[in-house]
């Protein structure tokens, strides 16, 4: 395990507390990086689920494919094919809790550059 990999939670604490600096250091450009904004799904339960009825999660979910579609995917459903992609049951590889995983060999994958 290399140094970057040793220490990837402190990386990821910095760069939050980074974010939050300059979040308060420089709040124009923040707000407008959240104006740039084309949909929105709320998913409060664990970033994975709403407490809102399903039609309404169906209609927000339906405006951000329209807005994927806008900016150039080619996928009917962009984020549904998303969540598939984190099964560890699909061959070859998957999205799990732990990183990147090469299901046939069961080990997982690097993915830093």
């Amino acid at each position: 395990m290399n140094l970057f990999e040793r220490w990837l939670t402190l990386w990821v604490l910095l760069c939050i507390a980074a974010g939050i600096v300059l979040g308060q250091a420089l709040p124009g450009p923040v707000r407008a990086l959240g104006a740039m904004e084309v949909a929105r799904v709320n998913l409060p339960v664990a970033g994975l689920m709403s407490d809102r009825p399903a039609a309404e999660v169906n209609r927000a979910l339906g405006g951000l494919n329209a807005a994927a579609r806008e900016l150039g995917s080619p996928l009917n459903s962009p984020f549904m094919t998303l969540s598939f992609v984190s099964l560890p049951s699909i061959p070859e590889a998957g999205l799990t809790d732990k990183g990147l995983v090469d299901v046939r060999a069961r080990k997982l994958i690097t993915v830093l550059i």
